[in-house]
């Protein structure tokens, strides 16, 4: 999990494109021109700042830690952490080449981003996972008084900016949100007739296209999270008819969860508790302690009954004075509060 590619420090942390050029050549160009310029040299920039956080999660947290951790654990932290680099410093290899051969004042940026476009696929499995990952991260730092004390040195070196390990780790999805503003800021200033401005406007269509697929599979990961949570809590053992969360709707596509919380039975006070779906109403109803220190389960709720498709369902406000907001209920049987 390394990478050949060396970054460069990008300088002061405040340097701008200006205050690096001749100023006969600034001269020269027009005030959108150096607008243009300061927006490539930010997207150029920060690029190399993140690509140089990367290199520091892989050579100052990742390898070392090897020698007290799990290859298994290790994974579930970093993901493919290493992946992201590799192809990130190829990518910043590769803008820094067009601003060396265009003497700091670029023609086209737009292209180069493009070219690696695809690479960007490889944050879906990342920020899918990093929820997960910081959550592990922090158990396992508590439950490992070694890790726990490399992670600390590591955050009060100076190098590391006072940053802890599950900051660096947010990066990621943090640049994945950054390319479109960074991407918009450039197409602001580039003219319709620049040679530039047709690349940039599919870099940033791309962009976003990446930034869409991983925050749809992060909700793909988090509902199939929910569900496992669901299957593990619920004894659908005893249920009438199977029930099968992971099933597919007949009209809404995939199941997807939507909202759990308390309900009462509105005439028996009966308290049960209630997990919404796209296409269903889930009613359960806490285990006795007796009945689950019988059961050979660990399940904590019963089917109160089966699930209530919402097309058989329909909700009422409740007078404003009342206790609760709502009431819910079958369309010809009982509601609930």
């Amino acid at each position: 999990m390394c990478s050949g590619h060396i970054c460069k420090s990008p300088g002061k942390e405040y340097e701008t494109w200006s205050s690096r050029m001749d100023p006969q050549i600034l001269e020269g160009l027009s005030q959108e021109e150096r607008k243009r310029q300061e927006a490539i040299y930010e997207l150029i920039r920060t690029e190399q700042t993140y690509v140089q956080d990367l290199q520091m999660i892989v050579e100052d947290f990742y390898n070392p830690m090897q020698n007290f951790m799990k290859a298994e654990d290790l994974k579930q932290i970093f993901s493919n952490i290493g992946e992201i680099l590799e192809k990130n410093a190829i990518y910043m290899s590769d803008i820094l080449q067009v601003q060396q051969e265009d003497g700091m004042v670029v023609q086209v940026i737009g292209p180069a981003f493009v070219k690696h476009s695809k690479s960007l696929e490889r944050y879906k499995d990342y920020c899918a996972v990093q929820m997960n990952a910081s959550k592990f991260l922090q158990k396992r730092r508590q439950e490992d008084a070694q890790l726990g004390d490399f992670l600390k040195a590591r955050q009060r070196d100076p190098k590391f900016r006072g940053l802890d390990l599950s900051s660096y780790l947010l990066e990621p999805m943090q640049r994945l949100t950054r390319y479109p503003l960074l991407l918009r800021k450039v197409i602001h200033y580039t003219p319709k007739s620049h040679p530039d401005h047709d690349s940039l406007l599919i870099a940033l269509n791309l962009a976003e296209k990446a930034l869409e697929d991983v925050n749809e599979r992060a909700k793909e990961v988090d509902n199939r999270q929910k569900m496992d949570e669901i299957s593990n809590l619920v004894d659908f053992e005893k249920a009438d008819e199977r029930v099968d969360l992971y099933a597919s709707t007949r009209l809404v596509g995939k199941r997807q969860f939507v909202y759990e919380g308390p309900l009462t039975k509105a005439k028996s006070n009966r308290k049960l508790y209630a997990y919404l779906f796209n296409d269903l109403l889930l009613l359960v109803e806490r285990k006795s302690a007796t009945a689950i220190s019988v059961a050979k389960n660990s399940y904590q709720y019963w089917m109160y009954r089966k699930p209530l498709p919402l097309s058989e369902c329909a909700a009422r406000e409740i007078p404003p004075n009342a206790r609760l907001p709502f009431s819910v209920g079958a369309l010809s049987e009982d509601w609930f509060t």
